[in-house]
């Protein structure tokens, strides 16, 4: 560290697709994850759920899968309808 602080080299931290550190809960944009830091028996597996979908997603270590944010704000509504008109003809 004190060779970097003292030399002319410059050092960026990478965005979470370069950078998908698996240990901890994180959040990854719309794009293919390219690297995977922690340890795992299978990366290729890892690969394979981080990137199942490509959308806004979290990544969650201690079950090893990621989430999506299923629910919209019509899907909402819907459901509001249908319980609102299922206790009207009750």
């Amino acid at each position: 560290m004190e060779a970097l602080l003292h030399s002319e080299s410059r050092i960026y931290v990478f965005q979470n697709i370069y950078n998908a550190r698996t240990p901890y809960c994180i959040s990854l944009p719309s794009l293919k994850v390219k690297l995977i830091h922690g340890r795992h028996d299978n990366y290729e597996k890892i690969r394979l759920e981080l990137n199942s979908k490509i959308k806004n997603r979290v990544w969650i270590p201690k079950n090893q899968v990621v989430l999506f944010k299923k629910k919209t704000f019509l899907s909402i509504i819907e459901k509001f309808i249908f319980f609102f008109f299922k206790s009207k003809s009750k």
